[in-house]
C-alpha cells in the first residue's frame, strides 16, 4: 500500500471543499477564495511564529542578564565584606601597636 503525504494546505483545502467554501465547477473546484485566504493565513502565521520566537529569545536574554546581574551583585557584596573585615583587623592591629608603643 502506498503512503500519501498531505500538507497542511492540502488538509485545509479538503476541509474548505467539505464545508462548501469552494464550489464545484466543471474542472474540479473553484479555489480562488481559498487561495486568497491561504495567502493571508500564511503571512499572518509567519508573523506570529516570528514574534513568538522573538519573545522567547527576549525572555531567555532577559533571564541571562538577570543571572549575570545577580552574580555581579554577589561579587560586589563579597568584595565589600572582604574590605570591611580587612579594615577591622587592620584597625585592631593598629590599636595593639599603639598600646605597645
Amino acid at each position: 500500500m502506498d503512503r500519501i503525504c498531505i500538507t497542511t494546505k492540502g488538509i485545509a483545502l479538503l476541509a474548505a471543499i467539505e464545508a462548501g467554501i469552494c464550489p464545484k465547477v466543471d474542472e474540479g473546484y473553484n479555489t480562488d477564495a481559498f487561495e486568497l485566504f491561504w495567502s493571508k493565513f500564511e503571512t499572518e502565521l509567519a508573523k506570529k511564529r516570528e514574534n513568538g520566537s522573538h519573545n522567547a529569545q527576549n525572555m531567555l536574554n532577559n533571564q541571562a542578564e538577570d543571572e549575570r546581574y545577580h552574580r555581579y551583585k554577589h561579587r560586589c557584596q563579597r568584595n565589600l565584606i572582604f574590605k570591611l573585615l580587612l579594615s577591622f583587623f587592620l584597625g585592631l592591629l593598629l590599636m595593639a601597636l599603639l598600646k605597645l608603643g
